[in-house]
């Protein structure tokens, strides 16, 4: 397994946990609720404190996302990963376009702008990087 592998496993498997965390906080909300659940409630005098927030449609969609990555991954897809950075994409721009608003379906905000937008960036420079690391090789080995 090469780094870049081992690196995209790690960042799917940590929007994974996060988005499980967000499902089980958001498991008493409207499927679609505008305001989700705030994952670290009461850690206000933590850094973290109140960073993340997801309806339950908006945790199932960071599980998908997540998945397809991991997935990708796992059987040497750059495809799926690249899709799932995609996915990151436009959940990032859900936010941007619907945040506070009344039809903010992903019950999101804005620090999982910098969730979504970090995913998207990271899977996807870790894809093309995988294609580099192959093209590589391959050159080296002829």
């Amino acid at each position: 397994m090469t780094r870049i592998r081992r690196a995209e496993l790690v960042l799917a498997g940590l929007a994974i946990v996060i988005g499980v965390c967000g499902l089980i906080v958001a498991r008493d909300l409207g499927f679609a609720a505008a305001s989700g659940g705030v994952l670290f409630e009461r850690s206000d005098d933590m850094i973290w404190g109140k960073l993340f927030q997801f309806s339950p449609l908006g945790a199932i969609v960071t599980i998908a996302l997540a998945s397809v990555a991991m997935l990708g991954a796992w059987i040497r897809q750059r495809t799926l990963v690249l899709v799932a950075a995609g996915g990151f994409a436009i959940c990032a721009l859900q936010v941007i376009v619907q945040f506070g608003r009344t039809d903010n379906v992903l019950g999101v905000r804005g620090g999982n702008l910098a969730l979504f937008l970090a995913m998207a960036a990271g899977l996807a420079a870790l894809a093309f990087a995988d294609a580099g690391e192959a093209t590589d090789s391959g050159a080296t080995a002829g």
